[in-house]
């Protein structure tokens, strides 16, 4: 025979719950990856991806070539903080005269 199932609003009537609501795990800090630093979008994959290990290569960072549509986007990281792909962003400025812009990593 099946269990009887309680019809709902039956539970109790009105008395207060005994034991508090456990409280949420506390959300992390930054989810791993947060932001990428974006140096730059061609339309030939080959070539993206020869770029993009260039600058793993030269910035000891990982690096990753997303599609977008008919780009191909060639990106450094991800960081989990702003700080630290902010901190890549003047490196790139500085040692290699790139212009970059940081988004966050999908």
């Amino acid at each position: 025979a099946a269990a009887p199932v309680t019809a709902p609003g039956s539970v109790q009537g009105s008395a207060p719950a005994a034991a508090p609501a456990p409280a949420p795990a506390p959300a992390p800090a930054a989810t791993a990856g947060g932001y990428v630093v974006q140096v730059g979008a061609v339309s030939d994959k080959a070539r993206a991806e020869q770029y993009q290990q260039r600058l793993v290569q030269q910035f000891d960072v990982p690096g990753r070539v997303t599609q977008n549509g008919a780009v191909w986007r060639i990106q450094l990281g991800p960081f989990s903080s702003k700080a630290d792909a902010s901190a890549l962003q003047q490196r790139l400025q500085s040692e290699a005269q790139l212009q970059s812009f940081i988004t966050s990593a999908q």
